[in-house]
């Protein structure tokens, strides 16, 4: 009797020794633009266009003036502009630019820094790249 409360101890103490992982964030996966959404949105690309390093010729978030553009599972998330960031559509978003931009054409392209955050504040997407903004 007593060598089975011993061992129900020595179990129980094992497993109140584990430590519980916290759940990982979900990671929201961005599909690039094309033609039909930049159309249906009217996208004139005066602002920011965010392509990840090592991610393509894709664009995965438009900045346009007071607002900005994410597309996941085939659907397009219009933000408003918010301060120096945007949100909408149960995202927010913030994208950093660094150093000088380097002038193509009309246009200048900076590193930059993408953060996409759900409605519970939490980051869901981040990716350095390149941002291509107009003039």
């Amino acid at each position: 009797m007593r060598s089975a409360i011993l061992v129900a101890a020595v179990l129980l103490a094992a497993c109140g020794s584990e430590e519980i992982a916290a759940p990982e964030a979900p990671q929201l996966a961005l599909e690039p633009f094309g033609a039909p959404e930049m159309q249906q949105y009217n996208i004139a690309l005066t602002g920011c266009a965010f392509v990840p390093a090592g991610g393509g010729l894709g664009s995965l978030f438009i900045t346009d003036g007071d607002k900005a553009y994410l597309k996941t599972n085939g659907l397009v998330a219009p933000l408003a502009k918010i301060g120096e960031d945007f949100a909408g559509g149960g995202y927010s978003a913030s994208l950093k630019r660094s150093g000088e931009g380097k002038k193509s054409g009309a246009s200048a392209d900076y590193s930059a820094h993408l953060t996409v955050r759900d409605g519970r504040d939490v980051v869901i997407y981040e990716a350095d790249g390149m941002a291509r903004c107009g003039a």
